[in-house]
């Protein structure tokens, strides 16, 4: 009797044990699951917060960049050295946000004059790239994410797609500016 009641118990026990160990390994792999979930969400935030710092940046150079080349060439400060170095800038900064947003296929070709043979036609150049820069920046659809245009998305893209062509322009005939 003495034997079954020490079997009884030592089951009792090696029950409770492997239910408490089920229990243990269980809570364990529970906040290793949610360890692993929330290092993934915690990677994914720092991504898109990383995606809109870098956005940011190339949506302020884009602008920055734009009108120092029109105060720089108003003020009659501009040289080819200045023109190439900041049409260059804009578009690095222009062909990084398309590479960055949605939605890219939108973008429609637009008539642009890219041949500059007089100051008349750099003049025109250069202001016409600060006034899509600046129709480009003041598009709704850079204001609220959340909400898709896509009249408002293609005007963007068309945009950003004009400043990419016309600095590129800018650039490879900066040596040609007088």
């Amino acid at each position: 009797m003495e034997s079954s009641a020490v079997n009884i118990r030592l089951s009792r026990i090696v029950a409770t044990a492997i239910l408490s160990g089920l229990v243990v390994l269980v809570t364990l792999s529970r906040p290793q699951a949610q360890t692993n979930q929330s290092s993934s969400q915690v990677e994914r935030s720092r991504e898109k917060a990383y995606l809109r710092q870098q956005f940011a940046r190339h949506f302020r150079t884009i602008q920055i960049e734009s009108q120092s080349l029109l105060k720089t060439h108003e003020d009659g400060k501009l040289n080819p050295r200045i023109l190439g170095k900041e049409s260059r800038e804009i578009n690095k900064a222009a062909r990084n946000l398309r590479s960055m947003i949605a939605l890219g296929a939108l973008a429609e070709e637009v008539e642009l004059k890219t041949s500059f043979n007089s100051a008349a036609d750099f003049d025109a150049a250069i202001r016409d790239l600060a006034g899509i820069v600046r129709k480009f920046a003041r598009n709704p659809s850079h204001q609220n994410s959340r909400i898709l245009n896509t009249d408002q998305a293609t005007e963007a893209q068309t945009d950003l797609l004009s400043i990419i062509r016309l600095s590129k322009a800018l650039t490879e005939q900066s040596g040609n500016y007088r």
